[in-house]
């Protein structure tokens, strides 16, 4: 149950249970004293939350309401949990007190209970609101566009437009639609004028492509003059969302394409055979599924987005074993070649890999099934997401060393990673004390040229550890050069030694702690002028990309 060091009488306790204690005199061996200690059990430390509708509801109705409920994992936990949509607001609200869910327009949307005591752990379901059914339209066959409508609500700074179309299943089971140019100027007509008088800075435009759940993909048409609307509508982003496969254009993205089409632009995304794939790689891939993702204008292709992003979530379903956060994605190129894409994640709740890219091409689900041997407990889903990725990677022998603090050099390596930019091309340091030999020599180089990190009187200090609001700042610069938005996911906290924390990572230390990036200590302190540690680390870094996803 427990165990002492003989000379300083430091007792480590290992398992509950009672412990004797003997104090033994070291020149009369046989006069000694004792006690007994009791070793308690440890409280238990919430590790999940499992989420479902009542009585084990999945649908609800447009316009009805779904008492949501929770538990946690394990049981017995003394805590509370938040409700809110995490994704597909403006199919529904939820009460994020009493779980109560209000179906409002028909879609799916994400419900995510999260704990009070511990924001970083949550629980998620899909639901899913049907439509109010409706007598017969007298049509047949084909693709169905439904009379221009939308569902529109502004919540937490987004306006949110939803209308929808029926799509039918061609004989390759790729489900085609079409939408109108009415259909979308109503949608964004609608959602210009609930944003007035509003806090919005931000408006999305969702196509919810109603079809059967065994489709292997989706093709949505739209002509060129409801493109351009949903493009120059003051939409921030556009979303086509099916059961196959969802798709998020922004902005930047948005105008791209509208630039390059000259016709009736086309959105497709279906399943196909990983075709010229190496050996090596086709057994990276397995039997997981391979995604083409395509726009077509005027039947030539739209690949390169010009510098903006579409985000496509596509299902999967863990095979017995697979650890969700050592599921990645690939992008494969015309030549057979795959290369990682390191923003995904999976989200076992909703069986969906989501991931950010900057051209559309064919992506394959894989598994990177790299590990450490010291690695367990709290940090553990951490490590492994970031390892999967290539954004860190341990020492001799597969260890990752969680405890040791991280040097400058170590962190600023995994960004350069995250970054995904070539650190090549410069010939001579920066800094004084970094020299072209070293092995962090181009991370460094990089940080400095992307304005991520400036040093300090000319040094950049490598193998000095780094501090806990140091690592805020690096965030909140690589958040920024990136054009990045860090969530405001929780409220700003105000910790018991908010005063010592340096006047210029203040900033930096609140957007982070809001976006989740960050937490405080157990006592409400914050400890800015800490040195944080690798298994520390791997939780910010981990963070933050889920958020940037």
């Amino acid at each position: 149950f427990a165990s002492i060091d003989e000379n300083t009488g430091v007792l480590t306790a290992k398992a509950a249970g009672s412990a004797t204690v003997r104090a033994a005199s070291v020149n009369t061996p046989a006069v000694y004293g004792e006690t007994s200690i009791t070793v308690n059990s440890p409280p238990p430390v919430l590790t999940g939350i499992t989420v479902s509708g009542a009585s084990g509801a999945k649908t609800v109705q447009s316009g009805s309401t779904l008492q949501m409920t929770s538990s946690f994992i394990p049981s017995g936990i003394a805590d509370s949990v938040k409700w809110s949509i995490s994704t597909g607001s403006g199919f529904a609200s939820i009460d994020e007190n009493t779980g109560v869910l209000t179906a409002k327009a028909a879609g799916s949307v994400t419900v995510r209970a999260a704990s009070v005591n511990t924001p970083a752990v949550f629980g998620e379901i899909v639901i899913t609101v049907t439509a109010i059914p409706t007598p017969p339209s007298g049509n047949s066959g084909g693709s169905k566009i439904k009379p221009p409508s939308a569902a529109v609500d502004t919540k937490n700074g987004t306006t949110t437009a939803v209308t929808e179309v029926s799509a039918g299943s061609s004989s390759n089971g790729v489900a085609s639609a079409s939408i109108t140019e009415e259909q979308i100027g109503s949608a964004v007509s609608k959602a210009a004028e609930d944003a007035k008088g509003k806090e919005s800075d931000k408006t999305e435009l969702i196509i919810n492509v109603k079809t059967s759940d065994n489709i292997t993909g989706v093709s949505v048409t739209m002509p060129r003059a409801a493109f351009n609307k949903a493009a120059g509508g003051g939409i921030d982003a556009l979303t086509l969302s099916s059961p196959a496969v969802s798709v998020t254009f922004d902005k930047a993205a948005l105008s791209e394409i509208k630039a390059k089409g000259t016709g009736d632009f086309s959105i497709t995304a279906k399943l196909m055979s990983p075709g010229n794939l190496s050996q090596e790689d086709r057994e990276k891939v397995g039997g997981r599924p391979v995604y083409n993702l395509t726009v077509t204008s005027d039947n030539k292709a739209i690949s390169d987005l010009g510098g903006g992003k579409a985000t496509v979530s596509i299902p999967y379903k863990l095979a017995p074993g697979e650890d969700p956060n050592k599921i990645v994605i690939y992008y494969i190129s015309g030549s057979g070649s795959m290369t990682m894409i390191p923003g995904c994640i999976y989200n076992p709740s909703t069986g969906m890999v989501t991931f950010a890219t900057e051209h559309f091409s064919v992506y394959a689900v894989a598994y990177n099934d790299v590990g450490f041997k010291d690695v367990s407990g709290w940090y553990g889903d951490y490590v492994n997401y970031l390892a999967a990725r290539g954004i860190i990677s341990g020492g001799k022998d597969g260890v990752f060393s969680p405890d040791a603090n991280i040097t400058r050099a170590e962190f600023i390596t995994i960004m350069a990673n995250l970054s995904g930019s070539a650190p090549d091309g410069y010939a001579a340091p920066s800094f004084s004390d970094v020299s072209t030999a070293d092995w962090y020599f181009k991370a460094v180089e990089w940080a400095y040229a992307a304005g991520v990190t400036t040093g300090s009187n000319g040094r950049f200090d490598p193998k000095a550890y780094i501090t806990r609001q140091d690592i805020a700042v690096i965030i909140a610069r690589y958040a920024e050069k990136k054009g990045i938005t860090l969530l405001k996911a929780n409220s700003a906290a105000t910790f018991t030694d908010s005063g010592k924390i340096a006047p210029y990572a203040i900033d930096a230390v609140t957007a982070a702690q809001r976006a989740g990036i960050i937490s405080g200590n157990s006592d409400g302190s914050f400890a800015p002028e800490e040195y944080a540690t690798r298994a520390q680390t791997a939780k910010m870094i981990a963070q933050l990309m889920h958020g940037m996803i």
